[in-house]
């Protein structure tokens, strides 16, 4: 561990575990591997940043953020979806939340070491996702936060295993505000632009198909090992969502194409999160080629996947 990791790391001396190593950091807190002082169980430990003090102005919502995420995660106890199991204070104030430590690595850091995933590779893990993502929505929540960054994927002996985390943005279906302690006027954080979909990022009421439309482009990125709109800005990235999403040529015409399709168009052609995982299950993916990534759009040709005009309650 270098000095600077070690520096940071003493931000925190009241906590009640032992930190042995930082795993990550997000929007609005850090993420360590620890161990229980007592039991000498490994856990992940979720806080906030050092620098955020009951003194400072985000302090508040940035805690009321970290006891939502443990809220749902205890209150949803999924294989998926990852579990929560304590939530409290330091001496000092810092917020914390303990949650089940999950070896192996984001699907983001395994497309970059691996490359693309073969196709019934890629439809078992993303199987999983839609399972964990049918708990989460008959729960009455939506995760708000689906990409590569935020799945984690394990390797037992038998199958890979994947689960949903950062819940820290996940808001009850309907809802347009945070519903968890913050004042009424503060608004949702809008999630990632490159995953989320646009009525999400024009703070649409929470939906499941916004769960499935990010879900929709993940799944295009295991199969091309690119993210959809990976390198772009925040305005290309809006410009190229309006235009429409690329499909690769090889899945024109295919039933995988057909569903992403109607995923990207809102879909509508799904009552809830369960019917789309039925789906999901028939499809055969054995012959499906290997795609390698997205062939660029020549000038004048129509896209494959359409973005459903918000008239017909498109994403």
């Amino acid at each position: 561990m270098s000095s600077q990791k070690a520096k940071h790391l003493n931000d925190y001396p009241q906590l009640p575990y032992h930190i042995v190593a930082e795993l990550g950091e997000g929007g609005y807190g850090r993420v360590f591997r620890a161990r229980d002082r007592i039991t000498g169980n490994t856990v992940a430990l979720k806080t906030l940043h050092g620098s955020l003090t009951p003194h400072t102005p985000k302090y508040r919502s940035q805690a009321l953020f970290l006891e939502h995420e443990f809220g749902v995660c205890r209150q949803i106890q999924h294989p998926h979806i990852v579990r929560s199991h304590q939530f409290g204070y330091t001496e000092t104030e810092m917020p914390y939340a303990v949650f089940t430590y999950l070896p192996g690595e984001t699907l983001h850091r395994r497309l970059l070491r691996l490359g693309p995933l073969t196709g019934v590779a890629m439809q078992q893990l993303m199987g999983q996702a839609l399972e964990g993502l049918k708990a989460l929505h008959a729960q009455g929540y939506v995760h708000r936060d689906i990409k590569p960054l935020n799945i984690m994927v394990e390797e037992p002996p038998k199958a890979s295993k994947l689960t949903l985390i950062d819940l820290g943005i996940s808001t009850a279906m309907g809802s347009s505000r945070l519903g968890y302690g913050l004042p009424q006027q503060q608004t949702m954080p809008q999630g990632s632009v490159h995953y989320c979909s646009q009525a999400q990022w024009s703070g649409a009421e929470a939906a499941a198909y916004h769960d499935w439309y990010a879900w929709g482009l993940v799944v295009l990125e295991c199969l091309t090992g690119t993210p959809v709109f990976g390198g772009l800005s925040l305005s290309q990235v809006v410009r190229k969502k309006e235009a429409g999403i690329l499909l690769p040529t090889a899945l024109a015409g295919h039933p995988l194409g057909e569903l992403l399709i109607a995923v990207f168009g809102g879909g509508s052609d799904w009552k809830d999160t369960p019917a789309l995982h039925h789906d999901w299950q028939l499809l055969d993916l054995t012959t499906l080629p290997y795609l390698g990534t997205p062939e660029e759009k020549s000038p004048g040709e129509d896209t494959l996947l359409p973005t459903m005009k918000k008239t017909h309650g498109g994403p």
